[in-house]
């Protein structure tokens, strides 16, 4: 099998490694071109939409207007300057 022959000549190198200090690179090494299938646009679309890969990016933007809001709220009496940049209006003053 492929993986038996990977092993072997994987523990060959090492002992050559450990032996000589060096190592040596074969030129004329076998390359096996395998045709595998290639994923379509159809195959993407397919996998990621799926409920469970939009569930976190759902609950990241619920998480950040939560946060957003809280912030808000907190800041009403004094808020900085930058809050109000921030959502392009300025304070009021009464």
């Amino acid at each position: 099998m492929d993986i038996e022959r990977n092993v072997k000549q994987a523990s060959q190198d090492v002992e050559v490694f450990l032996t000589t200090g060096g190592f040596v690179q074969d030129p004329d090494a076998v390359v096996e071109h395998v045709a595998a299938p290639k994923a379509s646009r159809a195959d993407f679309f397919a996998y990621n939409a799926k409920v469970r890969l939009l569930r976190l990016p759902f609950r990241l933007m619920k998480l950040t207007a939560r946060s957003s809001s809280f912030f808000a709220v907190g800041q009403r009496k004094n808020p900085p300057r930058s809050f109000y940049l921030f959502f392009a209006f300025s304070p009021s003053r009464s």
